[in-house]
């Protein structure tokens, strides 16, 4: 496993970027974005030319973050099609993108990353079918879940610390 970070000039944010033996790219990015997002090998080799990267303007900072790896084109989600991706290799998107053949075909897409907890927009049968990488971020909200319950409590409750108080379920936000 090698590693290096980045901290981007503009943000001040660190990317740590590390090769895992798989020979794939992980970029660990702050809560709220994309939490590891594996992105194909030639990222950083530099006999590659600068990739292009198509990605939900909705994505906070997605070109402050990935410029360093080529060109950001930000389109709404909903703008997104076959046309605007057709010569990119990574599409990140959010909910509102349908990521299926009808956008993916004919286009140089090797990773799709959401940027979401769900995957009910991506057709990862076809993902997997066409041997493109894909990650998305389930529980990236949790602890935004998590502060809203406990401000609900307090207003509508505001003696709830001397109540018995049930948590149902232990997945992302209910083991928090």
């Amino acid at each position: 496993l090698s590693a290096q970070s980045r901290t981007n000039a503009k943000t001040g944010v660190i990317l740590e970027i590390c090769r895992p033996k798989q020979n794939s790219l992980s970029i660990n990015l702050p809560s709220g974005l994309i939490q590891a997002i594996r992105i194909i090998p030639s990222i950083t080799d530099p006999q590659v030319g600068k990739l292009k990267l198509v990605a939900d303007q909705n994505i906070a900072l997605a070109r402050e973050l990935f410029e360093q790896f080529g060109e950001v084109q930000l389109l709404g989600g909903r703008e997104i099609d076959r046309n605007s991706v057709r010569d990119a290799q990574i599409l990140l998107v959010r909910a509102v993108t349908q990521v299926n053949g009808a956008v993916l075909k004919g286009s140089q897409i090797e990773f799709v990353g959401s940027a979401t907890a769900g995957t009910d927009h991506i057709d990862l049968d076809y993902l997997a079918d066409n041997h493109m990488h894909f990650a998305h971020a389930p529980g990236c909200n949790a602890n935004a879940v998590v502060q809203y319950v406990f401000s609900s409590l307090c207003c509508l409750r505001p003696n709830w610390r001397d109540q018995t108080v049930g948590i149902l379920g232990c997945g992302n936000v209910g083991r928090r």
